[in-house]
């Protein structure tokens, strides 16, 4: 498990155009920090992360690529935060909400999603992720409109 978490982080990483050694100082640190009950509980669904907009406890950030089509959802405000320009705006987010952040969910695992979430927390943001993808996202928020 620990090798797959490696590899995938070390492929996502590259998306963030660190330095060869911040993307190994993050790895170290995290690897160090590593907890599986987080891992687990870091994961939202789609009535946890409702409830938590509606009461104004979170902000949703979609970590797509740049190049990646721009998805809007009636009545949500969603921070649309590359993961290349997350290190550099990192300043953005609040750090009294809890920041879920989004990907396009393919394969139903947020990788891009899970990467964002892990530099948010080694930053100390509580941060959660939706593991489903935008337009599965979109399509739950449209379904509990109707």
């Amino acid at each position: 498990m620990r090798k797959i978490i490696i590899a995938v982080m070390f492929l996502c990483l590259s998306s963030f155009n660190l330095k060869a050694h911040e993307s190994e100082d993050f790895l170290h640190d995290y690897l160090e920090n590593i907890n599986q009950v987080d891992v687990l509980n870091s994961k939202v669904g789609f009535y946890e992360l409702k409830k938590m907009i509606d009461e104004e406890k979170a902000v949703l950030v979609d970590v797509r690529y740049k190049d990646e089509q721009e998805v809007k959802i009636k009545g949500i405000n969603l921070v649309r935060m590359p993961i290349s320009e997350v290190p550099d705006r990192l300043n953005e987010m609040p750090k009294d909400k809890i920041i879920i952040t989004v990907c396009g969910g393919r394969c139903q695992t947020g990788e891009l999603a899970s990467i964002a979430r892990l530099y948010f927390k080694s930053k100390d943001y509580d941060a959660r992720v939706y593991p489903f993808g935008i337009e599965n996202l979109k399509s739950e928020f449209e379904a509990v409109k109707k």
